[in-house]
């Protein structure tokens, strides 16, 4: 949003994704690898951050991502990939098939 715009609630800043389907990935995404990891302090702690980051980003991509099917489909990879990080703190075997639910 440029600087001076105000979103549709008439409050300056990052304007939050309207899209369910940003959220229940996100959600998902991240539940399931906190499970994972046992529901860890350091696991609950990263997923915290990475949701803040990721719903920064979205707000300020959101719209250019919901015009464009490539910059979707790399959103949505880009979600998916969330639980690496969570799970290489956690030293969970996250590449490993065998370990896989």
């Amino acid at each position: 949003m440029p600087p001076g715009k105000r979103n549709s609630a008439g409050h300056a800043g990052v304007e939050l994704p309207s899209e369910h389907g940003f959220w229940v990935m996100l959600v998902v995404v991240l539940v399931a690898t906190v499970a994972r990891a046992e529901f860890s302090l350091l696991a609950m702690g990263m997923a915290l951050g990475q949701a803040v980051f990721v719903i920064l980003m979205a707000g300020q991509f959101h719209r250019q991502v919901r015009k464009n099917a490539t910059s979707q489909v790399v959103a949505s990879a880009a979600l998916g990939l969330l639980l690496l990080p969570i799970e290489w703190g956690a030293k969970l075997p996250s590449l490993d098939p065998a370990f896989a639910y």
